[in-house]
């Protein structure tokens, strides 16, 4: 298994307020990883009047054979009782869980089998509550994914002729281990 990092890069609705730069997602963009501290003048919240509104980012992609788990790390804020709920969209929208708004950095683990398309289309949608006290505000300082997956072996995926790779140990007595390509096939 190999573990990786995406990261906002578009942001498909953006209902929440928002502090700081142009677009939501470059709010919680902050290119950093926990435990380091985001910059907490960029934000988007939700208050009073925002109830199940929607935050939902599109984000990087990376190389992969077939994922079995996208955790997203976040750092928020909220001193109330009323915390957003995160899906994350992956061929599928998952089953929502609720983000502790805590101050710290958190995470929320989702679980099961996607594939290469599938990644390339990650989102992860915040929805704020739909019971929002009056001085009540909800931040969103950072997000990442937090994607673990597993690559083919190179060299063990493909077959030349019937013959699968791994069992071609050189041709024309080059070794296979020099050859990238096989042109003409």
């Amino acid at each position: 298994m190999t573990v990786d990092f995406c990261d906002p890069n578009g942001t498909n609705t953006g209902e929440w307020q928002y502090t700081g730069s142009s677009t939501h997602h470059e709010n919680v963009d902050d290119a950093i990883r926990q435990p380091t501290n985001p910059n907490l003048d960029d934000n988007n919240n939700y208050a009073d009047g925002d109830q199940s509104d929607i935050e939902d980012y599109s984000f990087t992609s990376l190389t992969v054979t077939e994922v079995t788990s996208v955790r997203i790390w976040y750092m928020g804020g909220n001193a109330y009782a009323h915390m957003p709920e995160v899906r994350i969209y992956m061929g599928g929208w998952t089953a929502q869980q609720t983000a502790d708004l805590a101050g710290v950095w958190r995470s929320l683990i989702f679980n099961g089998t996607w594939s290469q398309e599938d990644l390339n289309g990650l989102r992860v949608e915040w929805q704020a509550p739909s019971t929002i006290d009056k001085f009540e505000v909800g931040f969103l300082y950072a997000v990442y994914a937090e994607v673990t997956y597993t690559l083919e072996e190179e060299g063990y995926g493909h077959d030349f002729m019937g013959v699968p790779a791994a069992n071609i140990d050189s041709v024309n007595g080059i070794p296979s281990a020099n050859i990238d390509t096989i042109k003409g096939v």
